[in-house]
């Protein structure tokens, strides 16, 4: 699988708004990847550059991989 493949999938796994799929992406990865994937997560509920869908799905993110 390409980088960017694996990262799509990653991604689209943390925003899928399913706890088993927030998890399971987030288990895939690193520990250093994982901090980077909450500091971004933080980025996006705080940033109105993203929509609104978006920051709701960083949101129902942070509080599933916080539980």
């Amino acid at each position: 699988m390409e980088e960017a493949d694996h990262l799509e999938e990653f991604w689209n796994g943390i925003l899928s708004r399913e706890e088993t799929k927030i998890r399971e992406s987030f288990a895939s990865v690193t520990e250093a990847e994982r901090a980077d994937c909450v500091a971004h997560l933080h980025t996006m509920v705080s940033d109105p550059e993203y929509l609104d869908v978006q920051r709701e799905s960083a949101r129902i993110a942070l509080a599933v991989l916080k539980a």
